[in-house]
């Protein structure tokens, strides 16, 4: 999963960057220059009940899943002030995400006929049903956060 920085204005990073995840091994903080804006997308648990084979299978597949007040105390302590937070909806998941990739399932099943590929589908197939099963309880969380100087 990738997540872009919104750079509000071409000169608020002091160089490009591209975040592949949300646990930096850096402060992020020091790549944004004074006043500089960090939008970043992850995925986030919607509250601390939730079925567990949704909590296994997340916790196998991304250990970084956490609450929103988990990942904003991390961007926080990263040297950010927090200007915003919300859930993507339901229907951004399935249409924009899950349907669209489903559409290209046989393609990709006839361009690559092996067993691997059909694993491939077969576990993005399940997701998909956990996902349709659990949606209340997962979601990707949209930040949105300032450098604090």
């Amino acid at each position: 999963f990738i997540s872009y920085l919104s750079l509000g204005k071409p000169t608020s990073l002091k160089l490009p960057l591209l975040l592949l995840m949300f646990h930096f091994p850096f402060h992020i903080c020091d790549l944004l220059k004074d006043g500089g804006v960090l939008a970043v997308s992850e995925i986030t648990w919607l509250g601390r009940e939730r079925p567990q084979d949704l909590t296994d299978h997340w916790n196998s597949e991304y250990p970084e899943i956490g609450l929103a007040s988990e990942k904003i105390a991390i961007l926080e302590q990263q040297g950010f002030k927090m200007l915003g937070y919300f859930p993507l909806d339901r229907t951004c998941w399935m249409e924009e995400y899950y349907i669209a990739m489903q559409a290209r399932f046989d393609d990709f099943l006839w361009s690559h006929p092996t067993q691997d590929a059909q694993d491939l589908v077969s576990g993005e197939q399940a997701e998909i049903a956990l996902y349709e099963r659990n949606s209340d309880h997962i979601s990707y969380g949209f930040y949105i956060a300032q450098r604090a100087d």
